[in-house]
């Protein structure tokens, strides 16, 4: 729970609601994840996906000189070519990018080429190449290439790498080997890339793990992020429109003052905005639904009217030596539409939480 609120000071401190400074501008990436729990320390078994049977949904016209390998755990793909097998390809089916594949830009960066890190912005500069039927994110990095447990850097390498993303799938391919043999290969490496075709996962639910500031959650593919507005008492880092004419929208926020935070006073601000008797006392606001938030347990409340449907979930973060925080999500549209999309509100609420520091996977071979 310090973490909670330590990682909640930092906000505040970037938009305090007692002081308007504008609308929060995170940075925003998709990246995959199934519906299982999401596990902010995840190892790398656990990051990627099994690899049985996997190679079969993949169609793909490898370079003329590279010799195809069995598949492991961490490449469906795999290849290897030049003298020995001295270079190496293998695209990957991974579970989560964070920020838009910049955790995994420098792991290969920093930990397997000895080069600085990236910073967010950066990632936006680099590249795009085509890759089965899109574009990825284009990487060449020269540097001393340390393989997964060796102890020294190999000098004068070259690192090619691919990173795409798809509904709710994500994906890189990934080139090693001296910089003179990848001089040569590189147009057989982003060919490769073009011309890999994917057959979609049928199996694969319908979430994606995303990073916003602090935060880490699932939402679904279909949720399109936008930044809402905020007021002097909610500050609402996190929004997303919902429909074909984005009919309903989303979003989760936060509630700083104390005094304008309690379940009984965001609970019946809500009421009365719908027109709404007020909740008696706490045995009718204890009546209400569960429904986890942030980490909290909190309450749940459906309003239908009028062909509409509004919910809200309000929870309170508590720790000793701070005054409460309040968070809200909020679910709001027609209600044919809101129906089916609640089960997704509560896959969202459930799943929110706020990221550690220096991320997941650190260690991670790929």
């Amino acid at each position: 729970m310090n973490r909670i609120v330590a990682a909640l000071g930092l906000l505040m401190l970037v938009s305090s609601c007692r002081e308007d400074r504008g609308p929060v501008v995170p940075e925003l990436q998709p990246i995959s994840a199934p519906r299982t729990p999401y596990k902010v320390d995840a190892t790398s078994d656990e990051r990627f996906l099994p690899h049985a049977d996997r190679s079969k949904r993949f169609r793909y016209f490898p370079g003329s000189s590279w010799a195809e390998l069995r598949s492991t755990q961490f490449r469906t793909l795999n290849f290897a070519f030049g003298p020995d097998g001295v270079g190496e390809c293998y695209l990957s089916e991974i579970v989560g990018f964070v920020d838009g594949g910049l955790d995994n830009v420098n792991r290969w960066r920093v930990q397997q080429m000895g080069l600085a890190p990236m910073v967010s912005g950066d990632l936006k500069q680099l590249p795009r190449k085509p890759f089965a039927g899109g574009e990825g994110v284009f990487v060449k990095l020269d540097g001393s290439f340390k393989g997964m447990g060796e102890q020294g850097g190999r000098e004068g390498y070259r690192m090619l790498g691919m990173l795409f993303t798809r509904g709710c799938e994500a994906y890189s391919v990934k080139m090693t080997g001296p910089r003179a043999l990848l001089e040569r290969e590189e147009s057989e490496f982003l060919a490769f890339c073009e011309t890999l075709t994917i057959v979609p996962d049928m199996n694969r639910d319908p979430y994606m793990q995303l990073k916003v500031g602090p935060f880490e959650f699932l939402r679904p593919c279909d949720w399109d992020y936008f930044v809402p507005d905020h007021d002097a008492v909610v500050r609402r880092p996190l929004g997303f429109t919902i429909g074909e004419n984005k009919e309903a929208t989303a979003d989760m926020g936060i509630i700083l003052d104390p005094a304008q935070g309690s379940l009984a006073k965001v609970l019946n601000g809500w009421l009365e905005k719908h027109g709404r008797e007020p909740l008696a006392d706490e045995a009718a606001i204890a009546s209400l639904p569960d429904q986890a938030l942030l980490g909290a347990m909190g309450k749940w409340l459906e309003i239908e009217e009028g062909g509409k449907t509004f919910v809200g979930i309000v929870s309170q973060l508590n720790s000793e030596g701070h005054e409460p925080m309040t968070i809200v999500a909020t679910l709001r549209g027609p209600s044919d539409l809101v129906a089916g999309e609640k089960i997704m509100l509560r896959t969202f609420a459930e799943s929110l939480r706020l990221g550690p520091v220096g991320g997941a996977g650190a260690a991670s071979p790929h």
